[in-house]
């Protein structure tokens, strides 16, 4: 819980009032590897905070899997486009490892942030990130080379290739497998 606070006052400071009330929203839970969070077509109400562990956001497309994105710790995860439009989830929250999460009901949160501004603050700054990283992971798949994302991942996520499997790596540099293995061998020469 410490990871949370620290993350939280480092996006924005609450007042002791405001930890109280989303300290009740908060429920800490430990998943397994290959468990889902959020299901395509089902409905979700809350969102996340990852403690530990490898967890990957995918959707699926004539049968195939497309990961969109890898999250490791200290990140919020949630298909906000079903939270916020209230419409069932397009993609599948998936744990690749063990991982313990937080979470948070989105529409109890929302209510704080209509009732309280250092609540509406909190929650821009989170999109904002969001947004952010989303954006960031979207340039970086279309202007840098494969092995550069390899480097990149392994950067933000060290051990990598010892967590979770190779098609799940290889799937989040937008490449096969095969190509991944190619890859590991040139840089590893």
């Amino acid at each position: 819980m410490l990871e949370l606070i620290k993350h939280i006052s480092n996006t924005h400071n609450l007042s002791k009032k405001g930890w109280e009330k989303l300290n009740k929203l908060i429920e800490v839970k430990e998943y397994k590897a290959k468990e889902n969070i959020v299901e395509i077509g089902k409905n979700t109400s809350n969102f996340y905070f990852l403690f530990s562990g490898i967890v990957r956001a995918y959707t699926v497309a004539k049968g195939k899997e497309y990961n969109s994105f890898l999250f490791s710790k200290n990140n919020y995860l949630a298909a906000f486009p079903a939270l916020i439009s209230k419409q069932p989830s397009k993609i599948n929250i998936e744990c690749l490892t063990n991982a313990t999460i937080a979470s948070c009901n989105y529409y109890d949160f929302i209510k704080l942030t209509e009732e309280s501004i250092e609540f509406n603050i909190l929650y821009r700054k989170i999109l904002e990130g969001f947004f952010i990283s989303a954006e960031k992971r979207e340039i970086e798949l279309i202007t840098t080379y494969a092995t550069q994302r390899y480097e990149n991942l392994q950067k933000r996520i060290p051990n990598i290739d010892n967590l979770i499997a190779q098609k799940h790596i290889a799937a989040h540099l937008g490449i096969t497998s095969v190509q991944l293995s190619r890859l590991r061998r040139d840089m590893y020469k």
